[in-house]
């Protein structure tokens, strides 16, 4: 363990990035079961529309957390660093950042702006190449497996035995 980081802050990001972990899951869960349903059209467009901010939003945060807390508790040299900048880059690429920004934590570029309409937000979807359900779920696969790896590493690096440690 490196000796300069405290481990109750160690369990805390790691903590952290497991919730991250498990709402990506829930979002490819969620509309996996909306995609096999025969339901009222807007019920299944607002549950999808409510999964992409989750997980939007899910991913603001990890490149947060990456930036701040999750890579120095890294070997740069590690695949799992290569994994978590891999991840910032598809994130930024994409403009998941601004995406989360737009439809989930707020709802225009300013506060006196009007609302986004429902034409704009589904735009803002298009504009991540990632408005395709099925597309979308298949991309959020690896991100979550690599997020495990990531979560993996630092338990080992830092010998946190368990997620079930004690949070105070």
């Amino acid at each position: 363990m490196d000796s300069t980081i405290h481990l109750r802050p160690v369990i805390r990001v790691v903590h952290s990035l497991n919730r991250l972990i498990g709402i990506l899951h829930a979002v490819r869960c969620t509309i996996t079961i909306w995609l096999q349903r025969d339901s009222p059209p807007v019920a299944r467009t607002y549950s999808i529309q409510m999964t992409y901010e989750a997980a939007f939003i899910a991913l603001r945060k990890f490149q947060d957390l990456w930036k701040n807390h999750l890579a120095p508790l890294l070997d740069k040299d590690s695949q799992e660093y290569l994994d978590g900048e891999s991840i910032m880059a598809d994130c930024t690429e994409r403009g998941l950042r601004k995406a989360a920004n737009l439809i989930a934590a707020h709802y225009a570029n300013e506060r006196s702006e009007w609302p986004l309409s429902n034409r704009e937000i589904l735009d803002i979807i298009r504009s991540t190449r990632l408005d395709k359900e099925e597309d979308f779920v298949t991309w959020l696969d690896p991100i979550g497996k690599r997020m495990i790896a990531i979560r993996h590493e630092i338990m080992k690096r830092h010998d946190v035995s368990s997620l079930d440690e004690a949070i105070e």
